[in-house]
């Protein structure tokens, strides 16, 4: 039982570096559980907070073994795929990119008890969420967004881009920087009906 029902959650894929840290989280389906939410989306949630003893609080779960990324994913298409269908065929698909990355799943509490970000996952979820037009806080997240070098293989931590650039090539790649600074290139990450959601505002704010 939840001493405190969250106001958003996700499934996400995190980028990692050479060295194992996370470098930003794709959140493809972020699930907004706020005024209005729709009730199979609260139970599932609900569901998703059970299997991972999730009671209060913003927290970020990782699949630390794909057999338990499959185990859950089981559990729900046997038992509850009915209630949110999409979601459960989003973590199948999150997990066919398990190798070269990591799955996670995200909680953020209730704007009167959330404390602001607590990880690299968290911090993507609500640029996420800001991007969709809901207002959560950014407080702390600065503390959680990594200097990237942005490429079109996604981002690159700044002492792994020479080995990545010589990969590349050995593949017949060419690897493009785009960019370089904390926040990402937006448009890599949702379009959705042809259009690119920025938060000009945010970005320009926090832009390092």
């Amino acid at each position: 039982m939840y001493i405190s029902h969250p106001i958003a959650f996700g499934f996400g894929f995190a980028t990692k570096s050479k060295s194992g840290n996370l470098l930003d989280t794709w959140f493809p389906q972020p699930l907004w559980l706020g005024d209005a939410a729709h009730q199979d989306d609260i139970k599932f949630v609900d569901l998703v907070a059970d299997f991972f003893g999730h009671r209060e609080g913003t927290q970020t779960y990782h699949f630390e073994a794909l057999s338990r990324c499959f185990a859950f994913s089981s559990y729900m298409k046997k038992r509850y795929a009915e209630i949110n269908p999409d979601q459960v065929r989003l973590l199948e698909k999150l997990s066919q990119l398990e190798p070269v990355g990591e799955i996670v799943t995200t909680f953020i509490d209730q704007p009167g008890r959330d404390q602001g970000v607590v990880s690299v996952p968290d911090a993507y979820l609500r640029i996420h969420l800001r991007q969709l037009g809901y207002s959560v806080s950014d407080k702390d997240i600065n503390r959680y967004l990594s200097m990237n070098y942005w490429t079109n293989e996604g981002p690159i931590a700044p002492e792994d881009l020479e080995d990545r650039q010589i990969d590349a090539i050995k593949r017949g790649k060419r690897l493009f920087v785009e960019g370089r600074g904390r926040f990402p290139l937006w448009g890599r990450y949702y379009v959705r009906n042809n259009e690119t959601y920025v938060d000009k505002d945010f970005g320009k704010k926090r832009m390092v």
